[in-house]
C-alpha cells in the first residue's frame, strides 16, 4: 500500500549527473564505526576470531624478563664507569632513579656526567658493553623458561615485540641472535633505546611496539618486572603482567596479573585478562564470543541481534 504523502514519491532523475545528485541526497545513513564492524562479523566463526580473546599481542621487556634482572650488578657497572672515566661517583638516590631509565638519559639527566652528544654516546655504549658482557653468564634455567613461553605464544600465532632501555635496536638484535631468540621477534618488533625519545614511565615504548605488532593498544599485554611498566600501561589502557622480582607486592597492585615466573603463565591466563573486559565493553556481543573456540559446540551458535546503542 502506498504511504500517504502530500507530495508524490520522487523517482531518481536521469542525465549526465542527475543520478549522482539523487544518491548524494538519498543515500543510506552511515552507521557508526562500531556498528559497521559488528555487521561485518555477524558470522559466528568470524566473530570468534575477530572479537574473541585470541587477537592480542605480547610486549616483552628485555631487562628482567628475557635477561634476569640484577639491580646490584647494574649499580656496580655505573660505579665502574665512574672510576674508569674519572667521573663523580653517583649517589644512592641517583642509582635508584637510573634503574630502567634510558641509558643516555641516565648519563645526561640523572648523573649529569656529560651534555655533549659524543661524550654521552661514548658513556652509553660503554654501559651497553658491560651489560652485554653480564648477559653472557645468563642463568640457563631462566632462559629455558623464556624459550618455553615464547614457543607457547608462537604455537597460538601471538605476535611478540621486545624493548630495551639499555641497548640500541642493533645491539638488541645481536643479543637475541646470541640467545637464539630472533625467530620469535620480527625486525620491526625489536625496539631499542634509539627508537624512542623518552623512556619509562613514558608510554612511547609501548605505543611504538603496538604499532609494530599491528594490534590495538587495548589488545596488547606488557610483560615486565618493574612498577614503571604498570604506570605506563595504566595511562594508555594496555594490560600488564608482572613477574615479581625485587619490587614490593603493594607496588604491583595495579597489574592485571602478578606471577613468580613465566612458567606460571598459561595461554588461558592471558585470555582471561581480556574475557570479562569485552563482555562489559560490548554488551551486544554474545557471551560465547569470549570463550575459547575449543570449548564451544559450533552447532549451538546462532546469529543474534547486536545493540548499536
Amino acid at each position: 500500500m502506498r504511504p500517504c504523502s502530500s507530495q508524490p514519491l520522487s523517482k531518481p532523475p536521469f542525465g549526465k549527473d542527475g543520478f549522482s545528485k539523487y544518491w548524494t541526497k538519498h543515500r543510506p545513513l552511515k552507521l557508526p564505526k562500531r556498528a559497521r564492524h559488528a555487521c561485518r562479523v555477524l558470522s559466528p566463526l568470524e566473530r570468534l576470531e575477530e572479537l574473541g580473546t585470541r587477537r592480542f599481542g605480547v610486549i616483552f621487556e628485555l631487562e628482567g624478563i628475557i635477561v634476569p634482572s640484577c639491580a646490584k650488578a647494574d649499580r656496580e657497572e655505573w660505579q665502574q664507569i665512574a672510576r674508569e672515566e674519572g667521573l663523580e661517583q653517583p649517589a644512592e638516590y641517583q642509582l635508584r632513579a637510573a634503574l630502567r631509565k634510558k641509558t643516555d638519559h641516565a648519563v645526561s639527566r640523572v648523573f649529569n656526567w656529560a651534555s655533549e652528544p659524543q661524550q654521552v654516546r661514548f658513556l652509553t655504549q660503554r654501559k651497553s658493553a658491560l651489560f652485554c658482557k653480564r648477559t653472557e653468564t645468563t642463568d640457563h634455567r631462566a632462559h629455558e623458561h623464556v624459550l618455553a613461553f615464547l614457543r607457547l605464544l608462537d604455537g597460538f600465532d601471538v605476535p611478540c615485540a621486545i624493548y630495551s632501555s639499555q641497548l640500541s635496536s642493533e645491539e638488541l638484535t645481536v643479543l637475541l641472535r646470541r640467545l637464539q631468540l630472533t625467530g620469535y621477534f620480527k625486525t620491526e618488533s625489536v625496539i631499542g633505546r634509539d627508537d624512542v625519545q623518552s623512556g619509562l614511565p613514558d608510554t612511547e615504548y609501548y605505543l611504538v611496539a603496538a604499532r609494530a605488532l599491528f594490534r590495538p593498544i587495548s589488545k596488547c599485554i606488557v610483560i615486565s618486572d618493574h612498577h614503571l611498566a604498570i604506570e605506563a600501561t595504566t595511562e594508555i589502557g594496555m594490560k600488564c603482567v608482572i613477574v615479581n622480582g625485587v619490587d614490593s607486592t603493594w607496588e604491583l597492585r595495579g597489574a592485571n596479573m602478578v606471577v613468580p615466573s613465566l612458567e606460571w603463565i598459561s595461554f588461558r591466563n592471558l585470555q582471561n585478562i581480556f574475557r570479562y573486559q569485552y563482555h562489559h565493553e560490548n554488551p551486544g556481543i554474545p557471551a560465547h564470543a569470549h570463550v575459547d573456540p575449543a570449548d564451544i559446540n559450533i552447532e549451538d551458535i546462532t546469529s543474534s541481534s547486536i545493540d548499536f546503542n
